[in-house]
């Protein structure tokens, strides 16, 4: 979606995080395997200033792939945890950019923890937090790829 803006994108690989720091901007979509090391990495970049945008299920599983209770560290970093995830399997028609698609309703919900402050009027559907310079912003739901009907 961020080509199709006219912006320019670049991919970096867990494995060369490090290079987040080069970024003003660093978007993790669909981003479930974050393990402690990569935490820190991701901390050290807001905190000296960067912004960062999450969405449902970051760092939700270990480096085996299992679902871990806690985010490493990344709930004060973001402000909130994500006790629920959940996609429904029916889809629901929707039209982005005059662009109709069939997407997935998630269940999401997000519970502020720390100084997260809700920017969606108590729904709890993007959260943002100060870390040191920079910024968070955590969405309960997938922009782009789902649809939250409330």
């Amino acid at each position: 979606m961020l080509w199709q803006q006219g912006l320019a994108v670049d991919l970096v690989a867990m494995e060369n995080l490090d290079r987040i720091k080069e970024y003003e901007l660093v978007v993790l979509p669909y981003t479930h395997l974050v393990g402690e090391q990569q935490s820190s990495v991701l901390k050290e970049y807001v905190a000296g200033g960067g912004t960062l945008v999450a969405d449902p299920g970051l760092a939700f599983r270990d480096r085996r792939a299992w679902v871990q209770p806690a985010r490493p560290g990344l709930d004060s970093l973001f402000g909130c945890r994500e006790p629920k995830l959940k996609a429904l399997l029916e889809p629901v028609q929707v039209v982005v950019l005059d662009v109709a698609m069939e997407v997935h309703t998630m269940l999401a919900r997000l519970e502020l923890c720390g100084s997260g402050q809700d920017l969606s009027d108590g729904a709890c559907a993007l959260i943002t937090n100060s870390v040191g310079k920079g910024r968070t912003f955590y969405f309960s739901f997938y922009p782009g790829l789902s649809h939250r009907a409330a």
